[in-house]
């Protein structure tokens, strides 16, 4: 399910040496002011004033939630307080939110409107890191010490030169976007990723809750085609240092969640502006408590400013944990 894209605000960053025909063309790293520091279930019976039969009730109509697909999704029965607090922050704020997250311990996924697309913005440096894992383990061999730097750059940093030379290693040799972009889609299609694919450039393609929360969860539980190693050294560089990466998942930093304390995170935010002045903001990332893991992935577009875009990512995670059973 495609939707025509709007027209985007692009931040440009240009690197010597480097045809700006080839620099994808949506950075949405761009400095900004620093922040402070299972489905199915089955119905309850309900038992008729006139009648002694029993009869099954179905579920809350919060608990069904629309997918990417178009198909429906039944959250857990105790969820619904979630969504209803979801729902309430995009009243407030007039905004739109759709929130993926799964429990690794459980099996279980939580989704808040799945049909809902954003940008990918910078949520994309991981599966362009991914491709280059991959390609490593393809060619037998262990990351380089340049690799990593640059994997880091882009990860911890957000660093968007850092990125684009990643992006054009993957592709042909003049840099060439067509080729880095099947690449990179060659990566989606072995995460499972269903919807999200690069058109030529990264940062500016559509994505969905769903396929976010699936490459978060495939790191987690890693895949054959990434060396173990190299899957543990991403996870490692998606640490909350800098600022950028403090709100969304990585608010969770230090928090206890579920009357556990979190041990580990890991977080990748994003953030991109359309030509009306409108913030997408992203936040993907993993939650790890000694019991308990959880991949998240929060999507949300509609902000007038972006600070409050910030905010309202980490209300939105937070609403999750507050509520769930």
């Amino acid at each position: 399910m495609w939707l025509a894209h709007r027209k985007i605000k692009y931040f440009r960053n240009t690197l010597d040496g480097m045809s700006t025909a080839h620099l994808p063309e949506t950075l949405s790293g761009a400095p900004a002011p620093a922040l402070p520091r299972r489905t199915l279930l089955a119905g309850t019976g309900l038992t008729l004033a006139l009648s002694t039969l029993l009869v099954a009730c179905g579920p809350d109509e919060e608990q069904i939630q629309p997918t990417v697909t178009g198909e429906e999704h039944t959250n857990e029965a105790h969820d619904v307080d979630i969504n209803r607090a979801l729902d309430q922050l995009e009243a407030d704020h007039g905004i739109t939110l759709s929130l993926a997250v799964y429990n690794h311990t459980t099996g279980n996924l939580f989704l808040h409107k799945g049909d809902q697309w954003t940008y990918e913005a910078s949520i994309v440096k991981i599966p362009i890191s991914l491709t280059l894992l991959r390609l490593a383990a393809f060619e037998q061999r262990e990351l380089t010490d340049e690799e990593k730097a640059l994997i880091e750059a882009s990860i911890t940093y957000s660093d968007n030169s850092a990125t684009i030379e990643i992006y054009r290693r993957f592709g042909s040799d003049d840099g060439e976007s067509t080729a880095s972009a099947e690449s990179l889609n060659k990566t989606y299609e072995l995460l499972g990723v269903t919807e999200t694919r690069s058109a030529g450039t990264w940062g500016d393609n559509q994505t969905w809750a769903e396929d976010q929360v699936r490459i978060m969860g495939a790191i987690v539980d890693t895949v054959e085609w990434v060396n173990a190693t190299d899957a543990q050294y991403l996870l490692e560089k998606m640490v909350p240092l800098d600022w950028s990466q403090t709100w969304g998942v990585g608010s969770q930093y230090g928090q206890t969640v579920l009357g556990e304390p979190v041990t580990d995170i890991s977080v990748k935010n994003g953030w991109i502006q359309e030509d009306t002045g409108v913030w997408h903001i992203n936040s993907v990332g993993v939650v790890r408590t000694e019991n308990t893991t959880y991949s998240i992935a929060l999507l949300s577009k509609g902000f007038e400013d972006q600070l409050v875009g910030y905010e309202v990512a980490s209300q939105a995670v937070q609403a999750y944990f507050d509520h769930a059973g």
